[in-house]
């Protein structure tokens, strides 16, 4: 449970750095839309990407905590950590050295003797009796500090059920649409038009793809798609083929190769993954939202 607790928490803070860069881009893409490339700006949503599924980065030099120099850090946490203890060795400190050594006259120091420490020599701070300090009823109770840390821990632990929780009902929203998407698939034709093959090879030739990707048609599909991370298909709807003239075709065509020449298969998984870890998280979904359109549009 600890081991749970621990990945949550880090999971947790590397999302809410990742809503910091989402709003940030989002920014730039509002504002400099026109005057970036779509490229550019396509790139520029890696930097979530990598956030989100690498939360814990190497560590840096470059801290706000190193503008603090370590000898008045470390006094500052023992301080915060024992503030008893540290007001105490400042007390006896402080009458230690208020108190100074009997100085003895000129020509008695074979006769001086230390005085009698009674109660009414001693000062009034360094007496021996001790005063009764006052039982407070909440003598028992926690520090601040350790209650807030225990109601932190409460609720982390709520939250990584909930989280869980998220994980397997997305878990299962996933699969279900997977089975189906491929029981689907399972239905689609492959194309032996020699016109098309010809358009497909000259266009893979012209992208400088060497291996054969196949082009099926299928019903029930609206538009042109490639699906598959190790074994891509081109998929178009019916009769497209048929209706399209080579331009067209040649246009499609380039558009799908040009997502598999880009890894775009392989990034969409990994985002994914991304939103599926980050289901609570608004801007997550809204950044994957972002990041297919400006993949389409490079």
């Amino acid at each position: 449970m600890i081991v749970m607790k621990t990945i949550f928490s880090v999971i947790l803070h590397a999302s809410l750095a990742s809503s910091v860069i989402v709003l940030l881009l989002l920014g730039i893409r509002k504002l400099f839309l026109v005057r970036l490339k779509p490229r550019f700006i396509y790139v520029l949503w890696f930097l979530v990407l990598i956030k989100l599924l690498i939360p814990v980065g190497p560590s840096s030099s470059i801290s706000l905590f190193n503008l603090v120099p370590q000898a008045t850090a470390d006094k500052w946490t023992t301080v915060q950590s024992h503030p008893a203890d540290h007001s105490e060795s400042v007390n006896q400190s402080g009458d230690n050295g208020s108190s100074s050594p009997a100085i003895l006259a000129p020509g008695n120091e074979t006769k001086a003797t230390l005085p009698q420490r009674t109660e009414e020599n001693l000062p009034s701070n360094l007496s021996t009796k001790q005063p009764e300090e006052p039982v407070s009823a909440g003598a028992t109770s926690l520090p601040p500090t350790v209650e807030k840390k225990q109601l932190w821990s409460n609720i982390l632990k709520i939250g990584l059920w909930i989280w869980l929780g998220g994980l397997a009902v997305l878990g299962m929203y996933y699969l279900i649409v997977t089975l189906r998407f491929r029981k689907q698939l399972k239905h689609s034709r492959p194309i032996d038009d020699e016109e098309v093959l010809s358009v497909l090879k000259a266009c893979s030739k012209q992208l400088g793809i060497k291996q054969i990707i196949p082009v099926y048609e299928i019903s029930g599909f609206y538009s042109p798609c490639i699906y598959g991370v190790r074994k891509p298909r081109i998929y178009l709807p019916e009769d497209f083929a048929v209706i399209a003239d080579s331009r067209q075709l040649a246009h499609v065509l380039l558009h799908e190769l040009a997502h598999y020449k880009r890894k775009d298969l392989g990034f969409n998984s990994l985002w994914t993954l991304a939103v599926w870890l980050h289901w609570f998280n608004p801007f997550v979904w809204l950044a994957r939202r972002k990041m297919a359109s400006d993949r389409e549009m490079a």
